[in-house]
């Protein structure tokens, strides 16, 4: 069998963190255009916790676009996020109370989300 024939593996461990922090934004994303509109502070929210966690600049420039609301939303990679549910959690925890108090719809967001990831 030639490496060309050769099954395809996993992606390298570290190609799959750098996916994680673009999943969790697509979730976010998700979460942020539920109500059809978003918040100029809530863009700004979105884009700085982007940063906060590692995004490359090019997902930053592509969160923008979905942030313009010129285009479909992406769906997130939901195996990778509950294989990593409890990562996910604590960052959207972080994201919510990036203000320092997490207010009682963000507390229903979160355990919607809790519940949705099993």
């Amino acid at each position: 069998m030639s490496n060309d024939d050769a099954p395809l593996s996993q992606p390298p461990m570290s190609l799959q963190r750098n996916e994680f922090p673009m999943e969790i934004v697509k979730l976010l994303l998700q979460i942020a255009w539920a109500d059809l509109e978003i918040e100029d502070s809530e863009r700004e929210k979105l884009l700085a916790f982007g940063s906060r966690i590692g995004l490359h600049p090019e997902h930053v420039e592509e969160i923008k676009t979905y942030l313009s609301g010129d285009v479909a939303l992406p769906p997130p990679n939901l195996g990778l996020l509950r294989e990593r549910k409890y990562g996910v959690l604590k960052s959207i925890e972080d994201f919510l109370g990036a203000d320092g108090d997490i207010s009682e719809e963000d507390a229903e967001v979160l355990d919607e989300i809790r519940m949705f990831l099993g």
